[in-house]
């Protein structure tokens, strides 16, 4: 054996016996044969060591021991070596290479909990609650989230390949995505409709997204709004006091916004609004979806819990744990969950299928999901309304986007609506945003168009889905004349979540009103599986 090794060995064993005196004291108490179980790992680190056909590296054993003990628990806890500790706090500084991808676990997978606007990852049409099965054409299987977002990231203008399943789609989809420097925008759009509704989208959140937030909602209430969407969807989140400090434009001073709970009391901790002005004056509705994350559960939550305004779209994420880093020995470290968010109610805002280890792809299910039912515990907000707890946060209005039809999923994954709006502008060098719309002339060249890219199609589905294909095409036209934001606002008039939202604002003069109009709609669609019917499928974006 290495001298090296044995040397190693030794030191791993003097710390095993300085700590089994700890040890066995800790759990003589209880009873329980812990200490034994201790004692039997170093006899098997020895033999292993000393019998195995091949000579074997004790510190890396000892590592990948320590990795076997933090499977069982949460994907978020996780044994950090020297270089792995260190790549993370480089990582909280500064631009990097990356996707624009936020990845989490749900119901044992790596999943993609929220695509960034403005990066390769939204521009390709990856979407939320996507699960990556492959990147690069290695499997997923019993890859941890440090280990997934380091294979993501790397230098500007390399390639990754993600193969992912996505629900209702039988067969994997493929993604080449080229990687850019993230940076994001964490308030890319805010305006007021013609009816006075403000609609404030914030993509992520930043130190700087309190402050925004605040200059954006005094601009909207100088052009005298009478009601404000705060859309949410698709947002990962971000830092706690981020979250509370985003909250306290709309929460009451001395309101309780948020707490955390966990095992040891100093991990116990209640955050309060400490807000000077509060944006209240008017009926508040709040978008959800799948890919809202940690801080943006965090807010949608107090909202809701207080009555402060009324949640529309599909159950969030269900990220809400709280991770401390333990340093430890020659530079490595422990990252450990040790706390779970509430909501003011008492909602654990964590999802229990985030605690279980990323499964093989081989037990994933293809095709459509099978529908369960599922009982959820009740809780009551401030007013006493029932809101739902187990995991996540449950909307008020729950409207779910209806699915991409075949032709318009292939359209859109090979970004055919983009490509056809450029080569429409430079063939039309007097055309402006103001005005323009998809007449039966413009559709014959996007026909013609799909012609020379060799995309096949039916006539007939073509048909079924023109009012898609021409809302589509007048986005990426006026979105190439005017920018992001008058892009945006083309793809919300095909969004039945925020159309659902402006309707219901324009129905309520009062935050009681409001919520009597939420009351009646959530009735409506519960008694039907389907959206709005003048709804049609939102754009990707």
């Amino acid at each position: 054996m290495a001298r090296g090794s044995r040397h190693s060995l030794v030191i791993v064993l003097v710390i095993v016996l300085v700590a089994a005196g700890w040890f066995a004291g800790r759990v003589q108490a209880t009873g329980d044969n812990a200490y034994r179980l201790f004692s039997q790992f170093m006899d098997v680190v020895a033999k292993v060591r000393d019998n195995y056909v091949e000579e074997v590296n004790v510190d890396n054993l000892i590592e990948d021991a320590i990795r076997g003990m933090l499977r069982d628990l949460d994907p978020h806890s996780q044994y950090l070596s020297s270089a792995d500790y260190t790549s993370l706090k480089i990582d909280t500084h500064g631009s990097y290479g990356g996707l624009g991808i936020v990845i989490g676990v749900r119901d044992g997978f790596l999943t993609v909990v929220s695509p960034m606007e403005g990066t390769p990852a939204s521009r390709m049409g990856l979407r939320s609650l996507d699960r990556v099965v492959e990147i690069d054409g290695e499997s997923t299987d019993g890859m941890t989230l440090d280990e997934a977002v380091s294979k993501m990231r790397g230098p500007e203008g390399t390639n990754v390949v993600l193969t992912v399943l996505r629900e209702g789609i039988e067969k994997p989809l493929e993604f080449d995505l080229t990687r850019e420097v993230i940076e994001v925008k964490s308030i890319p759009y805010s305006f007021a409709t013609a009816d006075s509704i403000g609609f404030v989208r914030v993509s992520r959140f930043s130190e700087t997204t309190p402050v925004s937030l605040e200059n954006v909602l005094v601009e909207l209430e100088r052009q005298g709004i009478r009601g404000l969407i705060v859309d949410l969807r698709r947002n990962p989140g971000g830092l706690l006091g981020e979250a509370v400090s985003v909250a306290e434009s709309f929460v009451p001073k001395d309101s309780l916004v948020v707490y955390t709970r966990g095992r040891v009391r100093m991990q116990n901790a209640n955050y309060y609004s400490k807000s000077v002005r509060v944006h209240d004056d008017y009926p508040i509705v709040v978008l959800i979806d799948g890919g809202s994350a940690s801080a943006s559960e965090i807010v949608a939550g107090a909202i809701q819990d207080l009555d402060l305004g009324v949640l529309v779209g599909e159950r969030t994420f269900g990220k809400g744990s709280v991770q401390s880093v333990f340093p430890l020995r020659n530079g490595a470290a422990l990252k450990l969950t040790t706390a779970t968010y509430y909501t003011p109610s008492g909602r654990c805002i964590h999802a229990e299928s985030q605690r279980r280890r990323v499964r093989s792809s081989a037990d994933i299910k293809i095709g459509p999901p099978e529908e369960e039912e599922e009982e959820r515990p009740e809780f009551r907000t401030s007013g006493g309304r029932i809101v739902y707890g187990g995991g996540g946060v449950t909307p008020d209005v729950e409207i779910k986007y209806p699915t991409l039809s075949a032709i318009a999923e292939r359209l859109e994954r090979g970004l055919l609506f983009y490509k056809f709006a450029v080569d429409f502008i430079e063939g039309d060098g007097q055309l402006t945003a103001d005005g323009f719309e998809v007449f039966p002339a413009v559709v014959d060249d996007f026909a013609d168009f799909l012609a020379e890219q060799d995309f096949a199609y039916g006539e007939a589905e073509f048909r079924d889905d023109l009012e898609y294909i021409e809302r589509a095409i007048k986005r990426e036209v006026v979105g190439e004349l005017a920018g992001d934001e008058a892009q945006f606002k083309v793809y919300i008039q095909g969004d039945p979540q925020v159309q659902a939202a402006l309707d219901m604002l324009r129905q309520s003069r009062s935050k009681q009103e409001l919520f009597q109009v939420a009351e009646a709609m959530s009735a409506s669609t519960e008694s039907s599986s389907a959206p709005p019917s003048r709804a049609e499928a939102p754009a990707k974006q």
